[in-house]
């Protein structure tokens, strides 16, 4: 029997990053190798034309998926120490132990176990690879292409203590570019040097900011994360380009703070590029059907009682929301995602394979679905 524990550990050591293919495939065939071996799953993995593979899974003689256990496998960038899981006190320190290769081996561990016991339960397991760079040639392209369907998919990806994430922004990415004229830097005309147009923009930026922002708690958010551009410490470049990750509360068709933006952008004659133009915003309603008996099968297993809340971090339950599929999207106890003192709490991680079991195991849920 797989522990929870040692599979979280081994996941971590796989450096799944956006850039390194070839561990993003080593992880997937290690899981995939896992799940066959038990003799009661079939698995496959999936190659993409934007290298990007997933991977599926369904009990051996499953028809029909009607539950998705959604997880992934990519990771943000790290020293090669966080890739070396550490057990300390309970916990689980390493580059992606709560975001989200400890969630995920409460997934598989589950997934296995319910296997086991009927290989005709229909659950489908999916592991992207691509969900930190937004989930688009991931969990939407297999929603798209029809390999990936349900009533009910549960994402361990949002949030933490259990609670019950019912909203999240909706991710914009895009590029915005401040041409100029290169020259010998003791020669350059300070008109034409973008990074002073760079300079002006932000400050613009920043007073938007403060005027529209800062008494919202759920509002859009607008920051720049990447500057690009120059060659020569004695030239000036002939282009600046700067990335920026937009957090939207609402669309971006109606969103002022994002209208106003793009006004900025448009007062300083820059270029703009979308990574992505398409910005779905999660929501779920309290009251959804299936969402209570989640919260009710939470509070079973841990005797408490569970908030309902809202998070500025983005997930794939977006993709599932958008095509009528209810999200369940929550997480474990753990901190420090994206960090260098990331961790995740081992017995959470066994209360989470409780859970999962006691839900896919509702008999009010079986006779909604």
């Amino acid at each position: 029997m797989i522990a929870v524990e040692g599979l979280t550990q081994k996941l971590i050591s796989f450096r799944t990053t956006k850039d390194n293919l070839n561990q993003i495939k080593g992880c997937l065939n290690f899981i995939k190798n896992i799940l066959i071996s038990s003799g009661h799953v079939k698995a496959e993995i999936v190659d993409t034309p934007n290298g990007k593979p997933f991977l599926l899974a369904i009990p051996k003689e499953a028809k029909k998926s009607k539950i998705i256990f959604c997880g992934h496998i990519d990771v943000v960038p790290a020293n090669q120490t966080q890739f070396r899981a550490v057990v300390k006190k309970g916990k689980i320190f390493g580059r992606g132990a709560f975001d989200m290769k400890g969630p995920l081996s409460s997934l598989i561990v589950t997934f296995l176990n319910l296997s086991s016991q009927n290989q005709s339960l229909p659950l489908t397991l999916f592991i992207s690879s691509d969900e930190e760079i937004g989930g688009w040639k991931g969990a939407n392209l297999a929603l798209n292409n029809g390999v990936l369907k349900g009533k009910v998919a549960i994402l361990p990806d949002g949030g933490v203590n259990f609670d019950i994430v019912i909203r999240q922004k909706g991710p914009l990415h895009l590029k915005v570019i401040f041409k100029g004229k290169s020259c010998h830097a003791a020669e350059s005309s300070l008109k034409l040097n973008p990074i002073i147009k760079l300079s002006h923009f932000l400050s613009d930026i920043q007073n938007q900011s403060s005027n529209l922002e800062r008494k919202k708690i759920f509002g859009t958010t607008i920051i720049p994360t990447k500057v690009s551009g120059g060659e020569f410490l004695n030239q000036t470049p002939n282009s600046i380009t700067v990335d920026f990750d937009i957090r939207l509360s609402t669309p971006s068709r109606t969103d002022k703070i994002f209208r106003d933006f793009l006004n900025i952008c448009k007062k300083h004659k820059t270029n703009v590029e979308f990574s992505n133009k398409k910005d779905l915003i999660f929501q779920i309603p309290p009251d959804d059907m299936i969402l209570n008996i989640w919260k009710k099968c939470v509070e079973t297993i841990l005797n408490k009682k569970v908030r309902l809340t809202e998070t500025a971090t983005a997930s794939d339950g977006r993709f599932f929301a958008a095509r009528g599929i209810s999200a369940i999207i929550t997480a474990p106890v753990g901190g420090g995602r994206h960090s260098e003192s990331e961790w995740v709490d081992i017995r959470s991680l066994e209360n989470l394979e409780k859970i999962l079991r006691e839900f896919i195991l509702n008999k009010q849920l079986i006779q909604i679905i």
